[in-house]
């Protein structure tokens, strides 16, 4: 890519993205790695002699962004920054469990993992607060993390290879209210239900959008998204953008993702993957015009 030729704008936005998918890719990778063996609150557990395995500043920075938007925050780990992610991965007694997926980025170790991915941290930064970034900070940031994120597809490549059923899922989906769901295959379909949340009730005339990530280890030619809700589809896009109507008033109004790989099985006969979002939908306020249907 040409980084010369690019706007500002552009260049800030392509390098968001970029690192936005490589803080996804670590967090995933140390929730994946640790919950084996410490369990799901790995990052308060401690070792045979009873020292945190994770540092203190990590662990309490982490809780602090939690309890202050735990609507965004779906686990410990998503509020952990980049720098944080740097202290897990790159602490000398932990690397161990990390090393198998980041050799292919990092071949000497723990030291080369921390210098390159500490380069990365100011850019971030300056990403995070709308501050400008040079051509050659920019070059770092796409070199250095598709560098990781290529080592990290070719670890969970392998890994599911191993696996009993290799197919591509949801990994991450958010709505336009702002929720995060982390799908993990446990259940099937798996349900994400918001009805209890007043703030995210919904009327005629509003419109509810999902976004949803798909494991990256799969390209997107290897599946398809089929996307429905009350009697409508939709097929290969990862957002839906759904105006609601009159005739969605309902206690229990569902939107269903689905993925299915181009084999010719499917995990689920059907179907590889199978997520289902759940609102409220309130009666229109008195005096409301009809809406029209729209979809995208």
């Amino acid at each position: 890519m040409a980084l010369y030729g690019l706007s500002e704008a552009d260049l800030r936005e392509y390098c968001r993205r970029v690192m936005e998918s490589l803080e996804l890719w670590l967090r995933r990778l140390i929730d994946d790695v640790l919950t084996p063996t410490y369990g799901a609150d790995y990052l308060n557990a401690q070792d045979d002699h009873g020292n945190y395995i994770i540092n203190r500043e990590v662990r309490e920075n982490v809780a602090q962004r939690k309890r202050q938007e735990p609507q965004r925050y779906a686990r410990l780990i998503d509020a952990a920054l980049l720098d944080d992610e740097i202290k897990i991965l790159c602490h000398q007694q932990l690397y161990g469990y990390f090393r198998a997926a980041l050799e292919g980025a990092f071949p000497d170790g723990t030291t080369e993992a921390r210098t390159f991915l500490t380069r990365l941290v100011e850019p971030r930064n300056r990403l995070s607060h709308a501050n400008p970034i040079s051509v050659r900070q920019a070059e770092r940031v796409i070199c250095y993390s598709n560098d990781v994120i290529d080592s990290l597809k070719e670890y969970y490549g392998a890994v599911g290879r191993a696996a009993e059923y290799n197919v591509p899922s949801v990994i991450r989906a958010v709505d336009s209210f702002g929720n995060v769901a982390l799908p993990n295959q446990q259940h099937n379909p798996e349900i994400f239900d918001y009805r209890k949340n007043q703030a995210h009730e919904l009327r005629p005339g509003q419109t509810i959008s999902v976004e949803v990530e798909i494991d990256p280890a799969f390209s997107p030619g290897q599946y398809a998204i089929v996307w429905e809700w009350d009697s409508a589809r939709l097929m290969d896009c990862n957002k839906v953008t759904i105006l609601i109507e009159r005739s969605h008033v309902s206690e229990l109004f569902t939107i269903e993702c689905k993925v299915v790989s181009n084999e010719d099985w499917h995990k689920y006969r059907y179907y590889d993957h199978r997520v289902v979002f759940m609102y409220r939908v309130l009666p229109p306020l008195e005096g409301a015009a009809p809406t029209r249907s729209t979809r995208s």
